[in-house]
This record gives C-alpha cells, structure tokens and sequence, in this order.
C-alpha cells in the first residue's frame, strides 16, 4: 500500500488527503482518503478557524484556498473513490450526504462545489448559510494544537455505584426519545437522543469538567461503549458509566419530573406572557421564524444562560420539536424552571397560521 500526500488547505490550512494506491494490485490510485476536505455532497466547510476559534478573517482566506485545492484535483481520474471523514449529521460542512463513501467521477457532477467556476462565487456560496459551530470545535482545536492523549477506557462502575452518583447529583445523559423525556426525566438531566446528530448537540451543551452518567433505553445499553467512545472522540473524557432508564424513582432523593408542552398556538397568543425562545440555525430564522421570538441557537444557548435569567416563562421551539427539548433541558439544569416546550415546533405553527411567519435576519 502506498499513500500519496497531498496539501489540500481550506477546512483548515494544514489540511491534508492521501491519495491511495493498492500496489499488490495496480501501479494506479485506487482513492483518496479526503478527511474534511471532500465529502458525499459537501466540501469541508471554510469558517471555523474564524467562527469556533477566532482568528479574525481567516474565513475568507481559507475559502479561497478550498476553491484552489478543489481546482487541484482536476488531473485526477473519475474513477477513484473517495472516501471522507464524515457522513450525514456532521457540523464540518453544510448539507453532507449519508451515503459512507463516493467517487470523484461522481461528486464532480453532483456535487454543489464542483458546478461553480468562479472563485468569487464559490467563496460566497462556501460562506452562506453555515450551521452555527458546536462549542466543541474550539476545544478540540485546542487539544489538537497540544497533543491528545491516550482514548480513555470507560472503567467498569458497577449498578449500585453508579446509582449512587446519579442520587448525589451526577450529570445524566438522557438518550431516550425527546417525548419519553418530556413525559418523565430526571432532574438536572438533559436530554440528547441518540441519534445522528447526538455528538453535535452533547459537544454544545454538555460541561466536559464533569462526570456524566448515560441514562438510556434498556434495549440500547449495549451501546453504551460506543456512545462513550464517540464522546472522547470529541473531548468528553469523563462517562462513568450507563443505566437503563427505568424505575426512576429509585434514584430518589433526586426527583422524577417533566416539561410541560405548550400548544404552537401559544407562541403568538395576544394573551400570552412568555418569552419564545428560538433555538434553530440562522439560516432556518432567516427563511422564516414566530414575529416576536428571541433567536438563540441551540449551540450557542449554554453561553447565553444569563440573558434569560427573569425572562421567565419560557418556551422553546425548534423545526420539529426535538433541538427546543433539549433546551428546555438546559434551562431547567440551570434552575430556570419555567420553561415550556412548543409541540410539533415551527413546523406545526406555520401549518396552522402560515400568514404569520416573519422572514429575515437578528435585527
């Protein structure tokens, strides 16, 4: 096997591709091991050192330099598959396919990246409409630049110790269904189902100081190790362990509640007091939002806590309702206790009164 390198900057300057050949079977590359710089569908997006870590105008630089490394790649065969670092749910670009692997035959004709000539152009488009960052990235960025050590092993805790931490305030993981956690959940818990975008979501809200504890489904607990895995892979180094999520009240003194949802009519009621909370993206705002809602993306809300305090009651919404459970979660964690949850999210209020969305950006 031998492994070509290639410079490609753009996601981030240093980046890098390999471009493989199987040399037992062939003297000609057989792919290209492309990292965060392509993907099914996507290029690595050109924004985080900027948005995530902070350098003022690198966002700019680095999309010039993805439009040249992609220009790069023009001698190179259709034939070669790809073979990316991320799929579908990912933050590192804006619309990734879920599809594992491609080739570059086929991105050059379906991917976006691809069709645009100008670089002017494709700088714009590159920079339009990205998902807020997770608040992970500038961490990783920082443990990267340091060295990471070793992945951790999740020790063996066993049923009673574990219990035992949840009853003397833990950090629970909820992973069930967001309507199984509205229903009944612990206190202090927040909710972050399994799913796709799991990492995304625990990399923005959860505290990487503490120890946490996975509440999950009984029927996903030999999952656990994975799920403890991927969270170290994004620098949450400290699970202790996981519990099924049954008979609740066993952990007492650490009380069972829920959220109460709200109707979606709710939002814009002429008679209603609360302060609507919406925890989408900025481009999803932008296409359209509740008149009167305070925009606060879901990745960014843990940092923004103290502008809610006394603003109460509180209901959140998101596109469908299960991003606003998870906030309602961290508000509650956080001791503001009068928090809602908007049933169905922008989704079901724009059905039932489409003549009231409002368009356009944070004034």
């Amino acid at each position: 096997m031998r492994l070509e390198v290639r410079h490609t900057p753009g996601h981030t300057p240093e980046h890098l591709i390999f471009l493989v050949t199987d040399e037992a079977t062939s003297e000609v590359p057989v792919g290209i091991v492309s990292g965060d710089f392509l993907f099914a569908g996507d290029v690595g997006r050109p924004d985080l050192l900027e948005r995530a870590v902070g350098i003022t105008g690198s966002m700019q630089s680095c999309a010039v330099d993805l439009y040249r490394s992609l220009q790069s790649l023009r001698e190179l065969p259709d034939y070669l598959q790809v073979w990316p670092g991320h799929g579908a749910g990912s933050a590192c670009g804006k619309s990734l396919g879920a599809v594992p692997q491609s080739t570059l035959g086929y991105e050059r004709r379906a991917n976006w990246a691809f069709q645009i000539h100008d670089e002017q152009e494709f700088v714009r488009t590159a920079l339009a409409d990205q998902p807020e960052p997770p608040a992970y990235f500038a961490r990783m960025k920082h443990l990267n630049s340091l060295g990471v050590p070793p992945m951790p092993s999740v020790p063996h805790t066993d049923d009673l110790a574990l219990g035992d931490r949840v009853r003397h305030g833990a950090l629970l993981v909820d992973t069930r269904p967001s309507d199984e956690f509205l229903a009944c959940h612990l206190e202090g818990s927040i909710s972050l189902p399994l799913g796709r975008s799991f990492l995304t979501w625990a990399g923005s809200v959860l505290d990487p100081s503490r120890e946490l504890v996975l509440l999950m489904p009984a029927e996903d607990l030999s999952e656990a190790h994975t799920v403890a895995r991927d969270l170290a892979l994004i620098g949450y180094d400290r699970v202790v362990g996981a519990l099924p999520a049954i008979e609740l009240e066993a952990f007492a003194p650490r009380r069972v509640t829920s959220i109460p949802s709200s109707p979606v009519g709710a939002l814009t009621s002429p008679n209603g007091n609360a302060t609507v909370i919406d925890v989408r993206s900025a481009t999803e705002w932008n296409e359209g939002h509740v008149p009167g809602a305070v925009h606060m993306p879901l990745a960014q809300l843990t940092a923004q806590l103290s502008a809610l305090r006394g603003r109460e009651p509180l209901v959140t919404y998101c596109q469908s309702g299960s991003r606003s459970v998870t906030a309602a979660s961290v508000l509650r964690a956080a001791g503001i206790s009068d928090v809602s949850n908007a049933e169905g999210g922008f989704d079901a209020w724009s059905r039932a009164d489409a003549s009231a969305v409002e368009a356009g950006q944070d004034r």
